[in-house]
Parts: C-alpha cells; structure tokens; sequence
C-alpha cells in the first residue's frame, strides 16, 4: 500500500498537526500541498489524506461517488438547510437534482441579468463620490438580495424582508461558527451558551420561511421564483412534497445560491484593482459589447475577457476551498492509496489551483490561462471551483451569470480600489473563504463620464 508523508513527521512542517490545521487550515494545507505531495496523511481526530492528484479527485468525485460521502461543515449545516440537494446522497440526491436542474440549466435564467443588474445599480446608488466603503458586506448585501427575488420572490420593494433575512443569516452564520468552535455540537442536547444562540437564530431563519410560504399561499402563486414554483407544484400534487421538504429546499438553495456569486465580484474586483492594463481591456470590451444597455444571456459568449477574469479568479479564491469526503468502504486510488472505511479526504480547490505543474506561477493573476485552447490542453480535474462529478454545483451557470453581470455593471461605472494592506483570508467554517473578520474596505470613485 501506498504511504503518504505524514504531516506529523515529515520535515519541515512536524509536531502539531491538530493545532496547525485548527490555528491556519488553508495556510496549513497550502505548505502540506507544496512540501510534502500530491498525497498527504494529516494527524488529525481520524485518518484524514489530502488529495491533490488529479486522477485520485476525478476517481472520488465521478468514477466512484457513491463510496464516498459529504461530511464536515455541509453535513453540519442540516440544521440551517435541512434536508435538501444541498446534503441529500445516494437516490435522493439524483431525484432532487433531476427534479430540479432544469431551472437551473442557462436557458432558464433569461431574467437573472436584469435582476442583478438592478440590485448592482441600487448598491452603487447609494456609493460615495471618492470615499469609502465596506466592498465585501456590500457586495453580499447585494447578492442576497438577488438571490432574494429570484429564489423567495422578495423584490427591490421589499427591502426590509431582505434586510431581516441577510440579519439572520449573518446571525445563524456566527451562531453555527461559535458551535464548530466549541464542543457543544456534539453535545447538542446541552443548554450551553452556543447551543441557545445556534437554537434560537435557525429557529428564527425557520420562522421567517414558514410565514413567508404562508403569505405566498395568501396569493396567486404566479410568480417565477423558486419557491412559488415549489409551492404551486405543491399545491397542483398535494402528495408530491410536505411543507419541511419545501422550506428546506427554498431554504438550502437561496443560501447556495448567493455566497459564491459574491465572493467571486469581490476577488474579482480586487484583482483587477491590482493589475489597471488587464481592467482597462476588460472595460474596453464591455463598452464594445454592451454600449450603456444591460448584458442578456446572448452576450455572455462575446464577453470573454471577463469570463476569463471570473475564470482565474475563482482559481485564486475558489468558494468553496475545501471539500470533505468519508469513505464508506475500502477501495485503491489511482495512485495506489488503499483507503478504510471511515478515512476521511480532504479535496481543496485552493490547493490543487495552486500546483506550479499545472498553473506555472500558480500565484500570478493571469486570465490568459483561461484561453479556450488552454482549458482544453488542461486536464479536467486540475479545475474544480464547482466541484465535479454528479455532484457539481446545480447552480454553476447561476452564480457564472451572475458575478459576470455584476462585473459589467460595476467595472465600466466605478473605479474600486480596496485598502492596502489586504486583510488575509481566513475560513472560519473550514468551507469557504473570506476576508479576516468579513471585511474588505475600498475606495470608490465614479470613471470620467459616469454619474
């Protein structure tokens, strides 16, 4: 069998290895990834390996999926999403994706860019002439909202439902944080502080969902989101779904739907902000494409250049950063790993992005590695920011369409220049990534000839 450096025994990165990964978990398995292979065993609670080759993901995500499940912080956040496509596994997963992939397949999203476009130009409305603002908390204000109407059916004119909502889910993210921290979500039958905050935060996200089906149900139910769709196919087949499986659904999918788009404007935006030539040819050919009219689904293939822009970044930043898989029974890997039930496998984007074999340089900001004869040349597994596999991320085109069109309503108008020195990244829930304590500041001004 196939043995792996260990993190805890192989210099220069020894001792450890719990309070390493605990204290820096993506700089820790950064330095695992570059010092130690392509396949490393971590000291951590249980035999956990870091998988970084790309035959060994592709084997795990598409030729033997069902070997190995999710766990870590998605199977943890069942208490916030429920029981959706977000951690459903085996039949349930495909009769949920079935069920719901063609409203998310691009030809179902015709109305997505208006609706972005529309919450970007009430965002920058509101951005001061030359000062400055909080991008990242504005940026996902904004993208909640998005996902607000296009999911729940809260418009712009509802400004304070989607304010209650981005509070409580801000409120259920700490609560869950707070939890992972400390043991009480292992002993969640305990009245501990963090127990009572993550209690009361989702029962309130569940309030708010419950009264919110219940006013929907008050009307016509004609509306294109989500969750009208749901519910009038609830109410046309009364057996086919009980009101848990409906909020669960609404719930997991508007959660899903609008962190990643977010993160993705936010990266974007910073890395354009650091390389002015690579910006100017981006604005350049959103001026030509587009003129002063908002993008549609059509122009998506002509706007390339930020395509790629999105393309590298999510390289750069990908959300999520880190999937984990159980294996439920033993099998061999490509590379000869022999894995036993229980093992658990660490599959980072951030870490695979970064291999100098495939992406020379790997910390250079480089759209061009996203030339259509370059992505061919590249093995299809050394680019997963959505996954792979029968699991890929169902809202792939969504959060592509909507960071793409947030781009090209914001790039053209504002010159957006975040605070230096950076804030470093940090992952708070070992999922995804953000600015140290979700904050990245920036200087707006609006371009010549822009109000």
């Amino acid at each position: 069998m196939m043995r792996p450096p260990s993190l805890s025994t192989a210099p220069p990165i020894k001792s450890h290895a719990r309070r390493d990964f605990k204290a820096d978990p993506v700089g820790c398995l950064l330095r695992c990834s570059r010092e130690l292979g392509q396949t490393v065993k971590l000291e951590l609670d249980r035999p956990t390996y870091l998988l970084n080759s790309v035959e060994d993901i592709r084997h795990i995500l598409t030729v033997n999926p069902l070997n190995y499940l999710k766990a870590g912080f998605e199977v943890e956040l069942v208490g916030v999403f429920g029981r959706s496509l977000i951690n459903f596994e085996g039949d349930p997963h495909r009769t949920a994706r079935k069920e719901l992939a063609p409203h998310f397949q691009q030809r179902a999203l015709s109305a997505w860019p208006a609706c972005v476009t529309a919450h970007v130009r009430a965002m920058t409305a509101n951005w001061p002439d030359g000062g400055q603002i909080d991008l990242a908390k504005q940026v996902m204000h904004a993208m909640v909202g998005v996902s607000a109407q296009m999911m729940l059916g809260l418009g712009l004119d509802q400004s304070s439902s989607v304010d209650e909502l981005f509070w409580l889910i801000h409120k259920v993210h700490e609560a869950t944080i707070q939890r992972r921290r400390t043991l009480s979500r292992w002993l969640a039958w305990m009245p501990t502080r963090a127990n009572r905050r993550y209690a009361r935060f989702t029962g309130e996200l569940d309030r708010f969902m419950r009264r919110l089906m219940d006013e929907r149900r008050q009307g016509p139910l004609d509306g294109d989101d989500f969750l009208s769709l749901m519910l009038r196919w609830q109410k046309e087949h009364p057996d086919s779904r009980t009101d848990i499986q409906v909020r669960d659904q609404a719930t997991g999918l508007f959660l899903a739907a609008y962190e990643p788009a977010a993160n993705a404007i936010i990266w974007s935006l910073a890395n354009l902000a650091d390389h002015p030539d690579i910006e100017s040819k981006v604005i350049q050919q959103i001026s030509q494409t587009l003129g002063p009219r908002t993008p549609t689904l059509a122009d998506l293939e002509s706007l390339r250049g930020v395509r790629m822009v999105f393309d590298e970044t999510l390289r750069l930043n990908p959300s999520p950063w880190l999937l984990t898989r159980m294996t439920v029974e033993r099998d061999t890997l490509p590379t000869g790993l022999t894995l036993q039930p229980g093992d658990r496998l660490f599959i980072s984007p951030y870490t695979l992005h970064r291999r100098a074999d495939l992406y020379p340089d790997p910390e250079r900001f480089d759209p061009e590695r996203f030339t259509p004869e370059r992505c061919k040349a590249r093995h299809p597994y050394a680019y997963i920011p959505f996954g792979g596999g029968p699991r890929i991320c169902i809202g792939e085109h969504m959060g592509r369409l909507s960071a793409i069109v947030a781009l090209t309503a914001i790039l053209p108008a504002w010159q957006v220049t975040p605070n230096q020195p950076r804030p470093p990244l940090e992952s708070v829930n070992g999922f995804t990534m953000q600015p140290r304590d979700g904050v990245l500041m920036a200087h707006v001004l609006p371009r010549s000839g822009q109000p």
